[in-house]
């Protein structure tokens, strides 16, 4: 039988009912550029990058990768606003890993680049699915090379060339390729200058291959094989986890428990007024005396009411599940709830000022400002389950959007400039006159971030905290000439902060030079500071 459009003479009968059944879709030649690009970059960018520069580039670069080959916009809501999302927060994974970056902000970047390919496949990008993908990225991918064939150049065995796609760009750019060769051939510089070109770009190649490593070859392997699994996810589209049944599921029914829950409600509404009222009293600013207990109070103590806030949110969440939903006087419990609930973001707000406190007294550390973090995920799954009561959602919505929001926050976290905001606040206080939180530039460690801010102390009037910090500039300069010396620039390398730092350093480094040429002394110096600042650990 002829094909009416090609001409080309196809199998009739059971013969083409045969074929059509095994016959493999092809794999679209935008998606297939896209993963040899795709295993390119990772190999140049990740594997062969020399710091956090290279996978800077390679996160800003991935969106594409998966929003333009193969998908279109979703028109439900919130999927619409999805991609957008976790496209803004890749490129602010790449911007924090140029500025200066570490390996929770690199872990960070590959968190993003599942939930990048998930959203862009219409599948929302719970942190269930999202961290899932680590496993069954590889697994989609060998199921989209054992289900795909590449795209056909010809278009076709039995297809004519004069009628193939192909032909609308190799005879065009064959064509233009000739005339461009005799213009060339006509000018003996232009000869000179594109010989010299391609006698570089065939050393380049070799240095490339002369380059490659044992473990090279297996991840591009696997790096083609996770690009494919992202652009064609099969088991990454599933989600984790049953589904929920709707208010028009549920049967009116009374709750077997409902009256000692009511009770019980009614009682921890009662028990935390009255310790808000102590809580707010005692400790809402006031003068602390001398001896005054901080770590306890505003650390220990700070801990212990998160806990409460933990688990008020299990227990409200378990309240209103099961047969209470279903039960006919769950507005009683609800108005009970809806009282608890405020309670409990009042003793958010007294956890708050614990760590303020805690803070106001010696400076903030990198674990007061995760302190944070953590109480504001506590109320963001607190929120959550406000939520959950308000709309009678169940316990799968609850899990996955809580765990979402724990993953955002970490992630939140990696990308916060940690060591530059508490030290920031650390010096402010210190200019200001009051000298306690010198402690947490003595004793904890910083990064480029948090040097920058305390450049503006070695001026400080206070001698021993002056002649400290210098010690400690000097000290981070030597370190940043020795790592210079000690590795080949590559650009892969660049860290725009400490660029800036070291900058700064050159500009003042006539302040501290005796202790950059005397390590004995840049030691003595820095062990009188911290035990200068100890008095106020």
């Amino acid at each position: 039988m002829e094909d009416s459009e090609t001409g080309a003479v196809v199998g009739t009968g059971p013969a083409r009912s045969a074929a059509s059944k095994t016959a493999r879709p092809s794999m679209t030649a935008i998606a297939a550029w896209s993963l040899l690009i795709w295993t390119v970059l990772s190999d140049w960018l990740l594997y062969r990058s020399a710091g956090y520069a290279g996978p800077a580039v390679f996160f800003a670069m991935t969106p594409a990768f998966f929003l333009l080959p193969l998908r279109r916009k979703s028109k439900t809501s919130p999927l619409r606003l999805a991609p957008g999302f976790c496209c803004l927060l890749i490129l602010g994974v790449a911007t924090r890993l140029v500025v200066l970056g570490n390996a929770w902000v690199f872990v960070s970047g590959i968190v993003c680049t599942f939930a990048v390919a998930l959203a862009s496949s219409h599948v929302f990008p719970w942190a269930l699915e999202t961290v899932s993908m680590f496993v069954r990225a590889p697994l989609d991918g060998v199921i989209c090379f054992c289900s795909h064939r590449l795209p056909s150049i010809s278009g076709g065995t039995a297809v004519s060339f004069g009628s193939s796609r192909t032909a609308n760009w190799l005879l065009p750019l064959a064509i233009t390729g000739v005339f461009g060769g005799v213009f060339v051939l006509a000018n003996p510089d232009l000869v000179q200058w594109v010989s010299a070109r391609f006698t570089e770009t065939i050393d380049w190649t070799w240095q490339w291959v002369g380059q490659l490593s044992a473990w090279e070859i297996p991840f591009c392997i696997l790096s083609l094989i996770v690009g494919a699994g992202l652009l064609y996810p099969v088991y990454g589209k599933m989600r984790i986890g049953g589904e929920d049944n709707t208010e028009n599921d549920r049967v009116t029914a009374e709750a077997p428990l409902y009256v000692p829950i009511r009770n019980t409600l009614f009682c921890l509404v009662l028990l935390f007024t009255i310790y808000l009222v102590f809580e707010f009293w005692t400790l809402w600013k006031r003068d602390f005396p001398d001896g005054f207990y901080y770590a306890g109070y505003a650390h220990q103590g700070a801990a212990w009411l998160t806990v409460a806030l933990a688990l008020a949110t299990g227990l409200l969440s378990v309240i209103f599940s099961g047969a209470t939903l279903n039960d006919h006087r769950i507005k009683v419990l609800k108005t009970l709830a809806w009282s608890w609930s405020a309670l409990n973001f009042l003793l958010a707000i007294a956890v708050y000022n614990r760590l303020s406190i805690y803070v106001g007294y010696n400076g903030l550390t990198p674990m007061r400002i995760a302190g944070y973090f953590g109480i504001t995920a506590v109320v963001a799954g607190f929120s959550l389950v406000v939520v959950k009561v308000a709309k009678c959602r169940g316990f799968w919505w609850l899990l996955r959007t809580q765990l979402t929001a724990l993953l955002l926050t970490v992630v939140l976290f990696a990308l916060f400039p940690v060591d530059f905001v508490a030290h920031q606040y650390n010096a402010s206080r210190i200019k200001a006159g009051y000298l306690h939180p010198s402690v947490m530039i003595a004793v904890k460690p910083m990064d480029d971030l948090g040097y920058l801010t305390i450049l503006d102390l070695v001026d400080c009037e206070d001698v021993t905290i002056r002649e400290g910090v210098r010690a400690m500039i000097a000290e981070r300069q030597v370190m940043i000439e020795a790592e210079t010396q000690n590795r080949p620039w590559h650009w892969t390398r660049f860290q725009a902060e400490t660029d800036r730092l070291y900058e700064k350093m050159s500009e003042r480094e006539t302040t501290w030079a005796r202790y950059r040429a005397n390590p004995a002394l840049r030691e003595a110096i820095r062990s009188r500071f911290e035990r200068y600042a100890m008095r106020w650990y």
